[in-house]
């Protein structure tokens, strides 16, 4: 007896992959357009969309409220239940529309009159529903009291910077066949959510005796930045019993949730210091309890104390881009922000806090874009046929190609002799842009050629650790140029770096970023008035740094505190010293160094920022 086959399943359904509508080129049957896979995932979706539209349709729109009725509320519990169950109903009207909009567009070629119709119907409610919360708001915010404006957006460019990822999480090839409907946003969110709280798993500089108070103020700065926002401050009375359970609540969107990231990590300094010494504030001051934490109105009136100062150093570089918000002031605060990531962050990042790169800041802080990496390769040792040479090692380093914009040939020119000086970590082949072949007119005394892999031999296994490196392969100018004939922008400097210390493209990245901090110390122009202003402020023990950290830093290795080793960094010393001479008293040099005895700490860093090996 004869089996029928069921028809197989096709991994690469166009009508299911892309976005042009194609059809699939499998259908079960000849007057059908569906294959097995592609007609499962419609019926899936299907189903899906019309649980929304139906539990749109069934929404009691009795438990709503008209524009009339706001104005003239007077609770904020009955305002707060409102805006909840406006949300409600925005999210699924959002929902019904991206759905309905995913299914016509997805599987049936944009779908008939009637079905855009019944879309075009809920866009229209969902405009009056926003009108209403907005109202909500609004009146929520007159009855207690607050009139500051909220804050601007970011836009998708300063999201990434801070997000540290370029885009949303790829669907894996295996799930081509079914329902994707906002995949990619339910997985960004779930990782977003993971990348917010992965604090609770920090590991503390100054040990585990004041975690508590630790995520008690990480908890306290998501809140702060919540209560910024008229939009979401009607909801923190909705029963969340904490920061971590309100976030993920389907009431808060995802772009929502990307803007309280953000401003999280680009609290300034003075802030971050208030809300730290908030944690260890007595419960019998005035204060409100909001998601599970007291949040203090009023600024404590006492001293700042030392345990409060510790932590401040431990969570300071843990927020990764905490010097990002000021893009638009003059060129030296960008130097400034460098400097600060080049005392602090590079050298206290714990390796576990997060898997983003201290490089990768750095890179998008300064305009330097790697467009290429080639990762270390070393295979073990092996015999060489000949008798007469023994074993072999090969190794072909680890490379980044890095383009520099020509408006920055001033900071490419010092970065590029920073790393040519440092030879025991780097080889370098630069050249310049596109528009003539002649290196030695932007790039003076600049090598043509390239190590791009080595060799050693010895007669024995044992003997190769001893043995001399030669060059094996080299990489010319004129290859490269060929190489990357398609990155021939005219306003582009160009240059290839690989490393130098057997390490992989990670370290490379980040041994580089060192070098780049270093580059941005040779020619720095500060406002004396403005740096002398800071550092007095700075070493007042009552107050906390407001523009940043970097002068804490300049100071610190001009006096002593912070220990900065190692050849390249000789001249930032003597530069820091000098500043220090010119802007400073020894009344201040005295203060500073009564301040870290108190605190019995030798150093302000654990660590130097020399090359990793």
């Amino acid at each position: 007896m004869a089996t029928r086959r069921r028809p197989a399943l096709n991994p690469t359904c166009r009508a299911l992959e892309g976005k042009d509508r194609s059809r699939c080129s499998q259908p079960l049957k000849e007057k059908q357009k569906w294959c097995v896979g592609h007609y499962k995932a419609e019926r899936h979706h299907y189903k899906s969309y019309k649980t929304d539209s139906d539990a749109l349709e069934k929404f009691d729109a009795s438990s709503l409220c008209t524009l009339q009725t706001i104005g003239t509320c007077d609770s904020r519990d009955t305002l707060m239940g409102w805006a909840m169950r406006l949300r409600t109903k925005l999210n699924l009207c959002s929902t019904v529309i991206r759905g309905r909009q995913y299914h016509h567009d997805r599987f049936y070629e944009g779908g008939d009159s009637p079905h855009l119709h019944y879309i075009t119907r809920v866009e229209q409610k969902k405009t009056e529903i926003e009108a209403a919360l907005v109202a909500v708001n609004q009146r929520h915010d007159h009855l207690c009291g607050i009139s500051s404006s909220d804050p601007y957006d970011l836009d998708e460019e300063h999201l990434t910077a801070v997000l540290g990822w370029e885009s949303s999480p790829s669907v894996p090839p295996r799930e081509n066949l079914v329902d994707r409907f906002e995949e990619d946003q339910r997985r960004e969110r779930t990782r977003l959510i993971e990348q917010f709280f992965a604090f609770r798993k920090v590991v503390l500089l100054h040990g585990d005796a004041t975690r508590e108070q630790f995520i008690d103020y990480m908890e306290r700065l998501v809140i702060l930045a919540i209560r910024t926002r008229s939009g979401m401050r009607t909801l923190l009375g909705a029963g969340a019993p904490d920061v971590g359970a309100f976030l993920a609540q389907d009431v808060v969107t995802l772009d929502e949730l990307k803007q309280i990231y953000v401003a999280v990590h680009l609290t300034p300094p003075r802030k971050v210091l208030g809300a730290i010494n908030d944690a260890f504030r007595s419960a019998s001051e005035p204060h409100e309890v909001v998601l599970g934490r007291r949040i203090y109105d009023k600024e404590s009136s006492g001293a700042i104390c030392l345990t409060a100062w510790d932590m401040f150093e431990d969570v300071m570089p843990c927020r990764h881009c905490a010097l990002q918000g000021c893009d638009d002031l003059e060129e030296w605060t960008k130097i400034e922000r460098l400097a600060t990531l080049s005392l602090r962050f590079l050298n206290w990042q714990p390796e576990n806090v997060s898997a983003f790169s201290a490089a990768d800041t750095l890179f998008h802080l300064s305009g330097v874009f790697a467009e290429r990496k080639w990762d270390r390769y070393c295979p073990p040792p092996t015999h060489s046929p000949n008798k007469y040479t023994g074993y072999v090692e090969i190794e072909r380093p680890a490379g980044l190609y890095l383009k520099l914009p020509l408006a920055n040939s001033d900071i490419y020119h010092r970065f590029l002799h920073a790393i040519q000086n440092l030879s025991h970590g780097f080889s370098v082949l630069p050249w310049a842009p596109a528009f003539t072949e002649d290196s030695g007119a932007l790039i003076p005394r600049a090598r043509t050629k390239l190590c791009a892999s080595r060799i050693r031999v010895a007669k024995r296994r044992e003997d190769l650790p001893g043995a001399v490196w030669r060059e094996s392969e080299a990489l010319y100018e004129k290859e490269a140029r060929r190489l990357h004939e398609t990155s021939r922008d005219p306003a582009v400097l160009h240059m290839i770096v690989f490393d130098r210390t057997g390490g992989d493209v990670v370290r490379l990245k980040n041994n580089l970023a060192t070098a780049f901090l270093f580059a941005q110390q040779l020619h720095v122009v500060k406002p004396r008035a403005f740096v002398a202003f800071q550092m007095r402020e700075l070493l007042d023990a009552g107050a906390a740094p407001d523009f940043g950290v970097a002068e804490a830093g300049v100071l610190g290795v001009a006096c002593g505190a912070i220990q900065v080793r190692g050849e390249s960094f000789k001249q930032f010393r003597e530069r820091c010293i000098s500043l220090v001479e010119m802007l400073a008293d020894a009344d201040l040099v005295a203060r500073w160094g009564d301040k870290k005895r108190k605190r019995k700490q030798k150093h302000c860093i654990q660590g130097a920022p020399t090359l990793s090996q």
